[in-house]
């Protein structure tokens, strides 16, 4: 998922490593953690639907999407989130 790989600096830390280096620090001072963040998907069809659901173990504080549908209800659908409407 691309959102992790940005949110932990994933480019940078490789590009360092292309280059024989490996500064942690660097790289762990810029990153950030999902936990307690609000996170948006456009759309919660099939693919943003399961995006969302990848989510929830990261504990952010809340997730958001924009849709026209709401999301399918049921005990087998675990993503507590909130739609936006225009």
């Amino acid at each position: 998922m691309s959102i992790l790989l940005l949110v932990r600096n994933f480019v940078p830390a490789h590009e360092m490593i292309e280059r024989g280096e490996w500064n942690v620090s660097a790289i762990a001072r810029n990153a950030f953690d999902v936990e307690g963040k609000v996170i948006g998907t456009i759309g919660a069809g099939r693919i943003g639907y399961r995006v969302l659901q990848r989510l929830v173990p990261f504990d952010p504080k809340e997730l958001l999407y924009f849709d026209y549908a709401p999301l399918p209800s049921g005990e087998h659908f675990p993503v507590i989130s909130a739609i936006c409407f225009r």
